[in-house]
């Protein structure tokens, strides 16, 4: 039997919840060779912060899983970036799973907003770090795992 490796959630109640009611912004926390370490989403009344952690699936091999954790209202966090207003509109939300024969992992999230217009969080390619795929943010995406190899589990869908 293969083991199965989820997010770590630190005082998040229901991730797809939580994401549902819209994003507001977002903020980043870059490492001196431009990926990310941390990434910050603005919810209507919550933040939530997203970091990559390394998970040992055994001896030599690991996968990278991401950590949510809501912030208390007094921690600081860098300036908020605005998105457009089309991102209070969540249509659906899925979690990225790469699988193994010997494992699956919980190792990315693709929110999907009633324009159609997607954004990916994902752990990068390089350890410790994570990546932001979206029509508001210009980077150079560069995921673990090519992004079509990739399984989608879905934690919410609009009705």
């Amino acid at each position: 039997m293969s083991k199965y490796f989820s997010f770590n959630y630190e005082a998040v109640d229901d991730l797809g919840s939580q994401l549902s009611r819209g994003l507001t912004g977002y903020a980043l926390k870059p490492r001196a060779n431009g990926r990310l370490d941390t990434l910050w989403i603005f919810l209507p009344n919550k933040t939530l912060e997203i970091r990559a952690e390394i998970t040992p699936v055994d001896d030599w091999e690991e996968i990278g899983t991401l950590q949510f954790r809501c912030l208390p209202e007094n921690e600081p966090c860098p300036d908020k970036t605005l998105i457009p207003s089309s991102w209070l509109e969540i249509a659906s939300i899925s979690k990225l799973l790469v699988e193994d024969k010997k494992f699956k992992a919980e190792c990315g999230i693709v929110i999907k907003n009633t324009e159609g217009n997607n954004l990916f969080i994902v752990v990068g390619a390089l350890p410790l770090t994570i990546e932001l795929k979206a029509n508001f943010y210009e980077n150079n995406f560069q995921p673990e795992c090519n992004i079509n190899m990739y399984s989608t589990s879905l934690i919410f869908k609009k009705t």
